[in-house]
């Protein structure tokens, strides 16, 4: 697999081949229009300002994830170096391999999920084993 983001160090990466788009239509059953509204107009009536404050905090993060998108649209994802040096032989990195399965399988549960997503996931990953490898050291 080739990578799509290049490093400055020379181990090569894995790079993760993501769709540019995602079509969410194809991925959630057919519901009526109204069936998805009457929940938010029952809300709006009971509690206007919640609504109003949720609704904008949406519509700013679908501006900010739009724009992340378009900004990096055809990088993929880098979840580290993809072969590690162990006793003077060249090995698969354990970690990036399962950071790149763990990547694979949200795609997989998640169709819709794109770019940005995987990028989280990436972040949590390694937030995840920086605090697992803290808990062990003490």
């Amino acid at each position: 697999m080739q990578p799509l983001i290049q490093s400055n160090t020379q181990t090569p990466h894995v790079g993760l081949d993501l769709p540019a788009t995602s079509d969410c239509a194809h991925h959630f059953p057919r519901m009526r229009f109204w069936a998805v509204l009457l929940p938010v107009f029952s809300e709006l009536r009971t509690n206007p300002k919640f609504v109003l404050r949720k609704s904008y905090a949406i519509f700013c993060n679908a501006l900010a994830h739009i724009g992340i998108e378009l900004a990096t649209m055809g990088v993929g994802v880098d979840p580290g170096p993809a072969l590690q040096y162990r006793d003077g032989l060249l090995v698969p990195n354990a970690y990036t391999t399962a950071c790149a399965e763990g990547i694979k399988t949200l795609l997989a549960t998640h169709p819709w999920a794109e770019n940005l997503d995987a990028r989280f996931f990436v972040m949590g990953f390694h937030a995840g084993a920086k605090f697992g490898s803290d808990v062990t050291e003490k």
